[in-house]
């Protein structure tokens, strides 16, 4: 599913993997009426997913979905034939003084369906949204140790940076 917040709407995209192949479905809502989107066993998934990255992620709830998509996200998932949530990406838009730019983040895969495309479906998808909004550049950061996943990245066209990134952690 990718959502992200466009002039007041919410513009849905439901991805569905049935073998290699993926249905697309693009359904318009008002910004208020997304309660079907924060389902218990979806925000679950999602939960579970994030832990797929990193252990410590916090339970990802209906509160945090919501400032998400007012905060111009981009959400993009994939179900299996259980409605069950197997793969997810992110992406926020960024408006800078030099034009528009996002991130792509929790890019995560159930293990039990990796190596079938989902995690480049997921992200291509990202890619071709942020082209037809205009975003000028994508940035992603990705642990060293995750050869697949950088593989993948760089199969896209990401290119490693010479940077000192670095992130301070704050205590609240």
């Amino acid at each position: 599913m990718l959502i992200f917040c466009l002039t007041g709407f919410i513009l849905v995209l439901l991805f569905v993997m049935k073998a290699l192949s993926m249905k697309i479905t693009l359904e318009r809502i008002d910004h208020g009426d997304t309660s079907h989107l924060f389902a218990t066993q979806f925000l679950a998934d999602l939960t579970a997913l994030a832990r797929n990255i990193n252990p410590d992620s916090a339970p990802v709830t209906e509160e945090t979905m919501r400032r998400f998509l007012i905060r111009n996200g981009y959400f993009a998932c994939c179900w299996n034939d259980e409605n069950k949530v197997v793969g997810m990406a992110t992406s926020i838009l960024l408006y800078k003084l030099t034009g528009y730019s996002a991130r792509i983040e929790h890019v995560s895969v159930l293990p039990k369906y990796g190596g079938q495309g989902i995690a480049r479906k997921l992200v291509t998808l990202l890619i071709e949204e942020c082209r037809l909004l205009k975003v000028r550049r994508i940035e992603l950061t990705c642990e060293p140790k995750r050869v697949i996943a950088n593989n993948l990245y760089e199969s896209l066209g990401f290119k490693l940076r010479e940077t000192n990134s670095r992130r301070l952690t704050l205590v609240l």
